[in-house]
């Protein structure tokens, strides 16, 4: 403490400050790419839960319409 010299303690404090703010902008950019990702996410899973529903209907009209091409059950 009876060398304390502000400068010196400046400079260091101004680095930390720095690395401070890279790290919180690398954690923004963090947070957004995540939100991207989820929003990709859960349209991708409503095409393909659309898809499904679809083919399922396809394959319920199907089975309506041609009922005589199924094997019969002895």
């Amino acid at each position: 403490m009876h060398a304390f010299a502000p400068p010196q303690v400046a400079r260091i404090v101004a680095d930390g400050v720095s690395i401070v703010a890279a790290v919180d902008h690398a954690g923004q950019n963090g947070v957004a790419e995540l939100g991207y990702r989820r929003r990709g996410l859960f349209v991708s899973l409503g095409a393909i839960l659309l898809v499904v529903v679809g083919l399922g209907l396809k394959v319920r009209q199907i089975d309506r319409r041609e009922p005589e091409r199924r094997p019969a059950d002895n």
